[in-house]
């Protein structure tokens, strides 16, 4: 596989062309790289997972929706298969920071009717959807 057989996935830059309320995307197919980010409540952070060679992309969704800046704000979530170290099947799965589609990328993208905006949840302490 070449570099020029890669290419990485960027929803975001789409998003400002094609999505000004935000939409909904799912998708499968088969990637070279993926970070995978697991969120730690107690340390407010996410750790990052970084996995690579064949990955089967078994299931791709998320939504884009715009925060208070009224910027394009992604939230994926992602399912990869791979073959690990010992020729048996393994399954990594999270929240998706980062892909390189390696071979295909089958991803639909759907536009939402209205702006999916976002807002800080105190008790949450993150960002969530403003739905009202």
């Amino acid at each position: 596989m070449t570099s020029a057989t890669l290419f990485s996935l960027n929803l975001i830059n789409l998003s400002y062309a094609l999505l000004p309320c935000g939409g909904y995307f799912q998708g499968i197919g088969a990637c070279a790289t993926a970070t995978l980010s697991t969120y730690i409540p107690e340390q407010n952070d996410f750790i990052d997972h970084e996995i690579s060679g064949m990955l089967e992309m078994v299931s791709l969704m998320g939504n884009i929706t715009m925060d208070c800046d009224k910027q394009p704000f992604l939230h994926s979530h992602a399912v990869f298969s791979y073959l690990n170290q010992e020729g048996e099947i393994a399954v990594a799965a999270g929240h998706l920071k980062e892909a390189q589609i390696g071979y295909t990328g089958e991803i639909l993208i759907t536009p939402a009717d209205d702006t999916i905006g976002r807002q800080f949840d105190t008790n949450a302490g993150i960002e969530v959807w403003k739905l009202f």
